[in-house]
């Protein structure tokens, strides 16, 4: 295969899952860059990266939470910035664009943000929304709206259409990696994302954690992590997210266009000892998406979900703040998923659109490939994760950075992922897809920020992000 460098840039929005998956939906295509000019365009986006952690984001209201470090004196105050950048990229090409969020006005957890960018081939993208907006009477309930419309120059979708490849089903186990269509397509949606923290736990005394850190790692006592009871420790959370999303891609002959509307409900026990960068405890994700089919064009289709975390401190050294050995499983499955054959030609029906359901390939899962370069009824996916926080702070000479990178850390991973047609556990283990890579993070003002490479035998891929991949 043709080798590509993918660049990815999103905020994760949130350790929830579900706040990652709308964030996603913002850029569901891959990005694929050519070796001979990746490596430049490659730190035209890790230089977006640094301005805004140089900027102060912070997601940690994203997460419902209230950080203070030992070494500041100051109490946290309302943070707010207008941030204007340039990148260059094949989709976009040159695009010039400014991104703003303000935090801590109205209500202490509360994020409002917006970002708006144009590119040279005619793309655009206008996004917005707030995060953890408190509803009344209650103060457990909390909403985080937020939309996007997207114009894009050029896209690689893995779906049927192209020429090339007559009768093979594109994003499967098997499938060529060229087999995808491109041209430039339209991207709408928007999410209403409703959270309920359970009076259990340490939710039970404490919706929004407040937390103090020394130099960016935990400093007062963990909320989870010591024993496994969601009634005494972590907190769990309830989640009601009813989106939709429609994408048309242009085409010579006829446009393709996909849209989804429906409705995801999760509940999650976070049982780690901090949410944000976790160095014990667990987590266990369970999650049910529906799509009744009531826009015309779009399939009723049923998705669930079951996600378990698991988090392992490895003790301190002399050369090391921490060490934490990470690992990620995760099962899929469409079971309304419905194969018709009608003579040689296989038509597969209540499905939902390739960018959601049983997808692998991009941001957090097989990240040497493209955005969801697989698709099918079922998947699996396993990670593992060796993260070390030197002692020795690489930033800490750096003092013309406006604000303090408290840690950086070294991140090695393996990754192995299959989808199939039917969830067949045997087949699932058969076969699968593998990728390694490696990585630098680092902790500024409540954010986990990370750069780093992919690399499989299909491809490989350089990411910049927010936020760990779980």
């Amino acid at each position: 295969a043709k080798q590509a460098i993918s660049v990815y840039i999103v905020d994760t929005a949130g350790r929830s899952p579900v706040g990652k998956q709308a964030a996603r939906s913002q850029i569901g295509f891959s990005d694929r860059l050519l070796s001979h000019s990746g490596h430049a365009r490659f730190f035209s986006h890790l230089a977006l990266w640094i301005l805004l952690l140089m900027q102060g984001w912070t997601p940690s209201a994203f997460a419902q939470l209230k950080i203070r470090d030992i070494r500041n004196a100051e109490p946290n105050q309302p943070k707010s910035f207008v941030l204007p950048y340039v990148f260059s990229s094949e989709t976009y090409g040159f695009s010039v664009g400014a991104t703003g969020m303000v935090s801590g006005v109205w209500q202490d957890q509360v994020t409002f943000y917006g970002d708006a960018f144009m590119g040279a081939n005619q793309s655009y993208q206008i996004t917005g929304g707030a995060h953890h907006v408190r509803l009344s009477p209650t103060d457990r309930l909390f909403v985080s709206p937020e939309m996007h419309v997207t114009r894009y120059g050029d896209v690689h979708a893995y779906i049927s259409g192209n020429p090339s490849f007559p009768g093979q089903r594109p994003g499967s186990n098997d499938s060529n990696p060229e087999n995808y269509i491109s041209n430039s397509a339209w991207d709408t949606g928007a999410n209403l994302r409703f959270r309920y923290v359970l009076p259990w736990g340490h939710g039970r005394k404490h919706v929004v954690n407040a937390v103090t850190l020394d130099r960016g790692l935990l400093h007062s006592p963990p909320v989870g992590g010591k024993q496994w009871n969601p009634l005494s420790s972590g907190r769990t959370t309830l989640m009601v997210d009813p989106f939709y999303r429609s994408q048309r891609i242009d085409r010579d002959v006829g446009d393709r266009s996909v849209v989804s509307q429906g409705v995801r409900f999760e509940i999650e026990h976070d049982n780690t000892d901090f949410v944000l960068n976790p160095s014990k405890g667990s987590i266990q994700r369970l999650a049910l998406t529906r799509d009744w089919g009531f826009i015309e064009g779009s399939d009723p289709w049923t998705q669930w979900e079951a996600e378990y975390s698991k988090f392992i401190s490895l003790g301190t050294t002399n050369r090391h703040r921490q060490r934490v050995l990470a690992f990620d499983a995760w099962l899929s499955d469409v079971p309304t998923w419905q194969l018709e054959t009608v003579g040689a030609a296989t038509t597969v029906n209540r499905r939902p659109p390739y960018f959601e359901g049983s997808t692998l390939g991009g941001f957090d899962r097989m990240r040497a490939f493209p955005s969801n370069r697989f698709h099918d009824r079922s998947a699996v996916y396993y990670s593992l994760e060796y993260r070390a926080i030197p002692t020795w702070n690489l930033f800490d000479a750096m003092t013309w950075l406006p604000v303090d990178v408290h840690w950086w850390q070294w991140v090695v991973y393996g990754e192995v992922g299959r989808v199939a047609h039917d969830l067949d556990l045997q087949e699932l283990h058969q076969d699968m897809k593998w990728d390694l890579g490696f990585g630098i993070r680092t902790f500024s003002e409540g954010v986990v920020g990370r750069v780093g490479m992919a690399f499989s035998r299909e491809d490989w891929s350089i990411l910049a992000l927010f936020g760990h991949p779980f």
